[in-house]
């Protein structure tokens, strides 16, 4: 909701968002690989063509102090949300339960609290029921905080975006139901990232292809301990590296390589990317 109200404000908050959420696919994929080089040259592009612009990533990315200080000067907007409403929700996507999807949700504003202690940057507290009463008094704290100056006709964009679960939103939600997944890195002879079903007791099977045709299957079974807590599965075998040993298939410059679990047959975030 936010993310759309920015959007609608006139910021440019970035060119490959995923569709529902908004998030910054470009900015989370350079944060997750520490590829800290383009993200810097990302960085700088934007401030080129932008005098202000804006990104939406998931608390657990927004807690890297790096990022900050590779800004010139950021300003920090924090949605709160219902927690029951937020265990719910992972309740129906994850097909978990929902005491343990709560504990999560404390945890994680546990720790998005104490950054928040630490950090000396502008920073604005949102309460997303609250905005949703009364989207006027929203528009209001972020044109002030901002300092956006927005007129009737923007100010009447930002309040048509905000909307309760947008169909689009709810779809995002169902397709991913049980499921998580996500397409981190390729190179010119391997393909790497994460995948499971449910709380990862068996392995997932996940299908690439290469430029819509060349298709490969392999095992989600490497070691990710890091995606093991953050998901709290039974076990952090959700890891997969496809190599490509013969040199007839090594990536081109242009190939576009997509991922999915076959099961789902839908595609993982992340995907598709292009060597």
């Amino acid at each position: 909701m936010l993310a759309a109200v920015l959007q609608a404000a006139g910021i440019s908050m970035g060119e490959q968002t995923a569709t529902g959420t908004h998030e910054d696919q470009q900015l989370a994929a350079l944060l997750q690989q520490r590829r800290r080089r383009e993200l810097q040259r990302l960085i700088r592009q934007r401030d080129d063509a932008y005098a202000l612009w804006g990104f939406k990533l998931p608390s657990r990315q927004i807690l890297e102090h790096s990022l900050f200080r590779m800004l010139k000067r950021p300003y920090l907007v924090v949605i709160f949300r219902d927690i029951l409403a937020i265990a719910g929700r992972r309740q129906v996507s994850r097909g978990e339960q929902l005491m343990g999807q709560l504990t999560q949700s404390l945890s994680e504003y546990h720790r998005l609290l104490e950054f928040l202690k630490k950090i000396d940057i502008p920073c604005l507290l949102i309460s997303y029921e609250k905005a949703l009463l009364n989207p006027d008094t929203l528009i209001d704290q972020l044109d002030c905080f901002l300092d956006l100056n927005l007129d009737g006709p923007t100010r009447s964009a930002c309040r048509s975006s905000i909307e309760i679960s947008p169909e689009i939103y709810r779809r995002e939600v169902r397709n991913h139901q049980g499921w998580q997944g996500r397409l981190e890195e390729i190179h010119r002879d391997k393909i790497m990232g994460w995948a499971f079903v449910g709380k990862a007791t068996v392995p997932a099977t996940v299908e690439i292809l290469i430029n819509g045709f060349r298709r490969y299957s392999c095992r989600a079974d490497k070691p990710r301990p890091d995606v093991q807590k953050e998901h709290q599965l039974e076990t952090s075998a959700c890891g997969f590296c496809l190599e490509l040993d013969d040199p007839s298939e090594l990536l081109q410059e242009g190939d576009r390589v997509s991922g999915r679990v076959a099961t789902m047959k839908m595609d993982l975030r992340n995907s598709p990317l292009t060597f």
